[in-house]
């Protein structure tokens, strides 16, 4: 049986729409499935890991009510997951379930790291910073994470600096998340902040 899952070097439109810069931008690769949308892995300024999903279409709901974030150990992953393709690139690993994510109720988002913190959530995003462990992403309480990353298990300290947005934009709810290539890099206070569109 062929993989279903392909790779392209295209940015969907409505993704490349959400930065308000491109001269530092490259992209890695498209990873599309006939199971759920398009993810997206960016390079930013050669030293910087961007990814961008579009989760699902929520109209005019309030993030205030949509997102419900827990900074304590995270859920583990259950399942088959697919890896990011940029994988030998990158110091942590992000994975998604394979096959069809389960129904969009809401976004149950658990935080494991160091100085994990809101920096912002309002009725359109939900912005989170930490030097990070893990992190998963479902969207029922008592569901399987559809997304999750961790450090690789070679990464001495086991944390690398995270900021992890959700915009809603354009009656859609997408993740971004921004981590380094490299230990030894840090990210600027509010990095994303500077470079995505609202």
């Amino acid at each position: 049986m062929a993989n279903p899952i392909t790779f392209s070097h295209k940015v969907p439109n409505d993704y490349g729409q959400l930065f308000n810069t491109t001269q530092k931008l490259k992209l890695y690769i498209t990873t599309n499935s006939p199971y759920r949308n398009p993810i997206s892995e960016f390079y930013f300024d050669r030293n910087y890991y961007i990814e961008v999903y579009k989760i699902a279409i929520i109209n005019d709901i309030s993030l205030n009510k949509l997102v419900e974030e827990e900074f304590s150990d995270t859920e583990f992953r259950h399942g088959t997951y697919e890896g990011n393709a940029s994988y030998n690139e990158t110091p942590f690993f992000i994975g998604y379930k394979f096959g069809y994510p389960d129904a969009f109720e809401k976004v149950y988002f658990s935080l494991t790291g160091i100085n994990s913190h809101i920096i912002k959530k309002n009725d359109s995003t939900a912005y989170y910073s930490s030097n990070f462990s893990k992190f998963s992403i479902k969207y029922k309480e008592n569901g399987g994470p559809d997304f999750y990353g961790e450090m690789k298990p070679w990464n001495e300290d086991g944390h690398l600096p995270l900021e992890l947005l959700f915009l809603r934009k354009n009656k859609a709810l997408y993740i971004i998340i921004l981590s380094v290539m490299n230990k030894g890099i840090r990210i600027d206070n509010n990095m994303l902040c500077k470079i995505v569109n609202y």
